[in-house]
């Protein structure tokens, strides 16, 4: 069974890299992107599963008395 190729893999790819270059992307600013995305996405889910774990209050929960 074939893997799908690596991140690494596919900017090395030569002819992704024509693609790139004739767009004006550097690989190094793609790796960056998806870095800065990756840390974004990871501070959201822990915020989720921080919020999900906190007992809800009536004012949050809309049971306010």
């Amino acid at each position: 069974m074939e893997r799908e190729p690596t991140l690494s893999e596919m900017l090395d790819d030569p002819l992704v890299r024509l693609v790139m270059a004739r767009d004006g992307v550097h690989p190094d600013e793609v790796r960056t992107l998806i870095a800065a995305t990756t840390a974004r996405l990871a501070a959201a889910r822990l915020a989720a599963a921080r919020a999900a774990a906190e007992p809800a209050t009536p004012a949050a929960s809309g049971l306010a008395a």
